[in-house]
C-alpha cells in the first residue's frame, strides 16, 4: 500500500474531529493554597469551596450559618463574597469526591495529590435554603429541617481568590527599585564630573 498517496487526507481528519468534537474537560477538584489558606475549586459548577468542611468548629441554626458564611474573610476572598452553597452545588462536590460507603470524616480525598482531600467533613450540612440541609453520608438533600436546628455550614463563593503580596516578593521588587535609584544617581554624578 502507498501511504504517501494517503497522508494529506490524515491531518484533514484529525482538524475534522477536532472540529466536531466538543471541546469540553471533564469536571475536577483541584485543590489551592492561597496565602496559606487551602481551597477546593469545583471545575462543574466553577466554585471555590473551603478546605475545611467544618471551618468555624462548630454547628449553627440555619440563620447564624447565613452570617457566618457572608461574614468569612478567607483565602483571598474578602466578606460578603462567601456564602452557604445550593442543595446542587453540595451535590457535585459529593459526586467528585473519592468513597467507597461515605464521604465525610477528618480528611476525604478527591484526587492523588498531597493535599487532594478535605477536611473536618461533617454528615450533615446547611444550604442556602432554610428548609434543606444536605447529608453528606449519603449525598442527598434533604427537606424541612428545623431552622434552629445546628448543623455545620461549608462556605462556596464564586469569587477567584487573590492571593495576598508574599513579603520576600516585596522585599526583591523594593531591591531591584533602591538599585535601578542607586543606578541612575550613579550615572548622573558621573556624566556631570566626567
Amino acid at each position: 500500500m502507498n501511504w504517501k498517496r494517503f497522508s494529506p487526507s490524515i491531518p484533514l481528519a484529525g482538524v475534522w474531529l477536532l472540529a466536531v468534537l466538543p471541546a469540553s474537560a471533564p469536571a475536577a477538584l483541584i485543590y489551592e493554597n492561597v496565602g496559606g489558606d487551602g481551597l477546593i475549586y469545583d471545575s462543574a459548577t466553577a466554585l471555590y469551596w473551603t478546605q475545611d468542611g467544618n471551618l468555624s468548629g462548630e454547628n449553627f441554626s440555619w440563620g447564624d450559618a447565613q452570617s457566618w458564611a457572608a461574614q468569612l474573610n478567607y483565602g483571598g476572598v474578602a466578606a460578603g463574597n462567601w456564602q452557604m452553597p445550593a442543595p446542587d452545588q453540595l451535590t457535585s462536590l459529593f459526586s467528585q469526591l473519592d468513597g467507597t460507603d461515605h464521604k465525610y470524616g477528618a480528611e476525604v480525598y478527591f484526587g492523588i495529590g498531597p493535599h487532594d482531600f478535605a477536611t473536618d467533613v461533617s454528615t450533615f450540612y446547611w444550604t442556602d435554603t432554610a428548609t434543606t440541609d444536605f447529608n453528606f453520608y449519603y449525598g442527598y438533600p434533604g427537606y424541612d429541617p428545623d431552622s434552629s436546628d445546628l448543623l455545620a455550614a461549608w462556605a462556596v463563593t464564586a469569587t477567584t481568590p487573590v492571593p495576598e503580596p508574599v513579603p520576600v516578593a516585596l522585599g526583591a521588587v523594593s531591591l531591584l527599585v533602591w538599585g535601578g535609584i542607586c543606578r541612575r544617581q550613579r550615572v548622573l554624578a558621573t556624566d556631570e564630573h566626567g
